[in-house]
């Protein structure tokens, strides 16, 4: 990710209210992370699994602030079952920033089942 990209976000972050953001780290976001911890206006929150991170993303809400959800898209799996009762269930929602993995000529063989 560029150095102009990484900036971008977290100007839009910001100017979107967004004071906590929860995230699983991987490698196609890996230059957010360390810069999302730097900013003092961001409180980051690493999680152990998706599901996780939208529990407290939602939980933040809850506290009558903002929050973002970063992860990779395959994530969005791992999260469903969360994201669902949160949304669906008491409508609290959920943003996220996901990379993308499994476009057609995905270097990774593994990744390619997450994007098609």
């Amino acid at each position: 990710m560029k150095a102009e990209a990484v900036e971008a976000v977290i100007r839009g972050l910001k100017r979107a209210g967004v004071s906590v953001a929860t995230y699983l780290p991987d490698s196609l976001l890996k230059e957010l992370y360390p810069a999302l911890d730097a900013d003092p206006d961001i409180r980051t929150i690493p999680v152990t699994n998706e599901g996780e991170g939208a529990a407290i993303a939602g939980g933040v809400f809850l506290s009558g602030k903002r929050a973002v959800l970063v992860m990779e898209n395959s994530g969005l799996r791992a999260a469903t079952e969360h994201l669902a009762r949160l949304g669906l269930g008491a409508g609290i929602p959920v943003v996220m920033i996901m990379s993308y993995r499994g476009e057609l000529g995905e270097n990774n063989w593994w990744a390619i089942p997450h994007g098609i």
